[in-house]
């Protein structure tokens, strides 16, 4: 740790996921995962194009997410910069 200069931030990055049962997805909206040609996932909402250019959308209510410790802590000075 640089004692030169004072940081402004400590930053903790956690990781977290969220998936989706292709079985639950295909009979909550009566279809089949063959008929799907894209798919994202945004905000915890998965979107799929279906073969005739609709989209469709599952969403899901963010899990618990366990913040006991962050895969990565930074010092960052004030322009966000990692010290």
């Amino acid at each position: 740790m640089s004692k030169s200069i004072k940081p402004s931030f400590v930053e903790g990055i956690y990781s977290t996921s969220v998936s989706f049962d292709i079985t639950e997805v295909e009979q909550e909206l009566g279809i089949c995962w063959d008929d799907v040609t894209d798919f994202y996932i945004k905000w915890c909402c998965l979107f799929l194009t279906m073969k005739d250019g609709t989209v469709l959308e599952v969403n899901k209510e963010p899990g618990q997410m366990c913040w006991k410790r962050p895969y990565e802590t930074n010092l960052l000075d004030d322009r966000f910069e990692v010290l």
